[in-house]
């Protein structure tokens, strides 16, 4: 990354009582801050630096201007590359070491992320979980209206079509919440890492909840149980994606018992680059 990523800080934890143990002032003020950047907000955005583009920009709240509080998760979207603070914080954490040699796989193709990667140094392969080739050819019309090219490709994450110990680094944004098996999911990207290779991976996180909170289940059948009130997720073709888990801390001894030999949650906080507290990102290595 270029030099403006020095202000970019990372929080690192591996279980809830580490970071009970560990919110300190300096964290309850970043808190803080988040609410007051909240009430401040309006249809100008926030002014910074994106570390992707390599340019001051603005970050656009889009809910501001329709009269709902910001997100700033899922806002504070890039008014050029158009990724929000999410996945602007993981592809920094997935790209900082990345280099021409580099084989990075996203589990999503139809999406500005994916058009970002396929813009740097290295060998970037994307997928979307659609089998039917009429959906992926919208798909692939969607990619090319954003700016990216190539053909959409199929994956399923829980039986991964790459060879083993093929890829340096796995990125999955908000994904997982929706994989029934994530279990298999976790081992999968495990499987294809090389030897120190890196899963970079976003899901709804609740840094409250020591266990996974189940929403919904899959049976035997392939229908749903819903535990909770049915929460829908957008997708690329806009129609909803159940979200079966909001997870927890056990997320991080998934990750270590599908073999990962290190994993953590990180918080990603700059400001300056339009990414504030909440931006919660499972960082594991093979």
């Amino acid at each position: 990354m270029n030099d403006e990523s020095t202000a970019f800080l990372s929080d690192c934890f591996s279980s809830l009582e580490e970071w009970q143990s560990g919110t300190t002032e300096n964290l309850h003020a970043r808190w803080r801050l988040n609410s007051v950047v909240s009430a401040c907000l309006d249809e100008s955005g926030w002014a910074g630096y994106c570390n992707l583009c390599r340019q001051p920009v603005h970050f656009l709240v889009p809910s501001v201007k329709a009269g709902a509080s910001p997100d700033l998760r899922e806002e504070l979207i890039c008014s050029i590359c158009g990724i929000s603070a999410r996945g602007r914080a993981g592809l920094t954490l997935a790209t900082q070491s990345m280099d021409s040699q580099s084989h990075i796989y996203i589990t999503e193709q139809a999406s500005k992320a994916f058009v970002w990667l396929q813009s740097q140094p290295g060998r970037i392969v994307g997928s979307e979980f659609e089998p039917a080739p009429k959906a992926r050819d919208r798909l692939a019309e969607r990619l090319r209206r954003m700016g990216g090219h190539g053909e959409i490709r199929f994956e399923d994450v829980t039986a991964l079509s790459f060879d083993t110990g093929l890829l340096d680094a796995v990125v999955s944004f908000d994904v997982l919440e929706h994989v029934p098996d994530y279990r298999k999911a976790l081992q999968e990207f495990r499987r294809v890492l090389k030897p120190g290779g890196m899963l970079v991976l976003t899901v709804p996180f609740r840094p409250d909840c020591a266990e996974t909170i189940i929403r919904a289940r899959m049976g035997d059948d392939g229908s749903f149980e819903h535990l909770l009130e049915p929460e829908y997720h957008g997708d690329p073709l806009g129609a909803g994606v159940l979200c079966l888990y909001h997870f927890g801390w056990d997320l991080v001894e998934e990750a270590r018992r599908a073999g990962f030999s290190a994993a953590k949650m990180v918080m990603p906080w700059a400001p300056s680059m339009g990414m504030f507290c909440g931006l919660w990102t499972l960082v594991a290595h093979r």
